[in-house]
């Protein structure tokens, strides 16, 4: 086997989709970094580049490869005023080079022309030779001094701006591996590769600092995607052709940098295969698509976004309920309303509010970006009928009160979340391991957990353990293989259980004990997994815990 290994030392990844300006590239595309490749080839100066060469050329061959990369988040694509480069300031001769060469290639065709026509093609190459010429000797003329009046625009505070996007993504785990299963390189094309990888410097925007390297051992795939080559995928990545080297040998005469250019490349689907068929995986009763997910987002009247800590999910959560109650016709389904036929709480899957916070990387903050209605998986149409309209009567952007001095602005998401947090896939798995990110609100009381006894510490976990174990079954779960109870959790970002007590707020209903949890299953778990007392309300809301990488 045979596996490239690209390492982005920044964290992040800057590449414009190839098809979509306004969007990051991600996964990364194996042309992309064919061409830095080559292009580490061009700026080697090596005059005997024969055994690169012949490697690019083998690299370029291969069949299309796996390519194992992680979630990413996506930053907000925003438009960058910077200044105009403007050529007229400084003298230039590089169109009429071009145009000069482009009539000297059309004349050399036309050898099997009509007389009229080389006659045609000749005074052509003529008028763009004069043209040269005559633009060499203004330059020598001017001395390097340019246009002065141009040259002025470009000192700070009198050029032009023209507005740009640096569309970024930042990946969960930042090295990415395309893997070829099956095929190899000799050694003298895998040494010659490592050479050229270690003269990449960038891959995409020259922000994009990377390390580069061949390798012909497995890597770990750990909680990474693993993209595979497919015929109807949903990602369409772009791929190096057989002479795909020569190609761009070509397209760097003609544009020179100074034209617009474009990627030689074939067109490739490829889906995304998880480490088990998704008949394989158990799911939670909630459902993993269909999330309707709401962002925070800035007053109408202006200023910033109101932002609250997770500790306050179940806060947000209720004042999202109580105006979706507000909304609903009287005759509210109970798999919306979460209430039974005689008015007690409902023992059934139902409509569920959830918090969704910044966590899970070095910077989290632990702060509500939005929050999603999950309805119970297998929702039928008329519920969901309801379910819609009922949404469709509130304002949108509306306000939220979990007090009646805070009021946090939400609105609809309409397209794909640019935040990691508000997509659904971040919290679905599937998965075998997982850690809460709320703590969970334990459905009996375990214990004294806080005790300065160990024994009574112990038995009170293991209470927690058995609690845990009995929520999974109840909420159609396979047991777990392995329940650790926790003060903090395995997420970064996420507060402390005891940040999320008393449960519930208000003094209403039975106190519960929260504790943060990390769980196993032998088989995988499709989620969302919700668990716990608090579970409709965002407390007990679990993320799949992400393996490190070897190698």
């Amino acid at each position: 086997m045979l596996a490239l290994e690209i390492e982005l030392l920044t964290g992040t990844y800057r590449a414009t989709a190839f098809n979509d300006r306004g969007r990051a590239e991600w996964p990364i595309h194996p042309a992309r970094v064919y061409s830095a490749l080559v292009a580490a080839l061009a700026d080697g100066r090596n005059d005997d580049s024969a055994p690169e060469c012949a490697a690019l050329d083998r690299l370029a061959a291969l069949p299309a490869p796996e390519i194992w990369a992680s979630e990413c988040g996506r930053r907000a694509v925003l438009d960058h005023y910077v200044p105009v480069n403007d050529l007229a300031a400084i003298p230039s001769i590089d169109k009429y080079l071009l145009d000069v060469s482009e009539k000297r290639r059309q004349l050399a065709e036309a050898e099997a022309a009509s007389k009229k026509e080389r006659a045609r093609r000749r005074r052509a190459y003529e008028r763009a030779a004069d043209k040269l010429q005559q633009q060499s000797d203004k330059s020598a003329l001017a001395d390097g001094r340019g246009n002065t009046a141009a040259a002025i625009q470009l000192v700070c505070g009198n050029h032009e701006k023209q507005a740009r996007t640096f569309p970024a993504v930042i990946p969960h785990d930042p090295t990415v591996h395309f893997v070829w299963h099956g095929s190899s390189l000799a050694p003298p094309h895998r040494a010659a590769l490592n050479r050229l990888a270690a003269r990449v410097a960038r891959v995409g925007h020259s922000a994009s600092l990377v390390r580069l390297r061949f390798r012909d051992s497995s890597p770990a795939l750990g909680h990474r995607g693993q993209w595979r080559p497919v015929e109807n995928g949903p990602l369409t990545v772009r791929l190096p052709l057989s002479n795909q080297r020569e190609l761009l040998d070509a397209e760097h005469q003609r544009h020179r940098q100074c034209v617009a250019r474009v990627l030689p490349y074939r067109p490739q689907r490829y889906g995304l295969a998880s480490d088990s068929s998704p008949r394989d995986a158990v799911a939670s009763p909630f459902a993993s698509t269909g999330w309707l997910v709401y962002e925070v987002v800035s007053p109408p009247e202006g200023g910033a976004r109101r932002l609250l800590h997770l500790s306050r999910a179940e806060e947000l959560a209720r004042a999202f309920r109580g105006a979706f109650l507000s909304a609903a016709p009287a005759d509210l389904p109970e798999v919306l309303n979460g209430h039974a036929g005689g008015g007690g709480a409902s023992n059934k899957p139902h409509l569920a509010f959830i918090p969704l916070a910044d966590v899970g990387h070095e910077w989290a903050t632990g702060s509500i970006l939005g929050i999603a209605l999950i309805p119970p998986r297998g929702l039928d149409t008329d519920a969901s009928s309801v379910l819609l309209r009922t949404l469709a009567r509130l304002e949108d952007p509306f306000a939220l009160r979990p007090r009646h001095d805070i009021a946090v602005w939400v609105r609809r998401l309409a397209e794909p979340p640019l935040s990691q947090a508000l997509d659904a896939a971040a919290w679905t798995g599937p998965a075998h391991h997982w850690g809460s990110v709320s703590a969970v609100a334990l459905d009996n009381n375990p214990g004294r957990l806080d005790s300065r006894d160990p024994d009574v510490v112990a038995r009170a976990v293991d209470a927690a353990r058995a609690i845990l174990v009995e929520s999974c079954r109840n909420g159609g779960l396979p047991a777990p293989s392995d329940v650790s109870v926790h003060r903090r959790s395995l997420h970064p970002g996420a507060p402390a259980a005891r940040r999320f007590m008393p449960f519930p707020r208000g003094g209403q209903g039975t106190r519960r004990v929260c504790v943060h949890v990390e769980i196993r299953f032998d088989v995988p778990v499709r989620g969302p997994l919700l668990l716990g007392a608090g579970r409709y309300f965002g407390v007990g809301l679990f993320r799949p815990l992400r393996r490190r990488q070897d190698g």
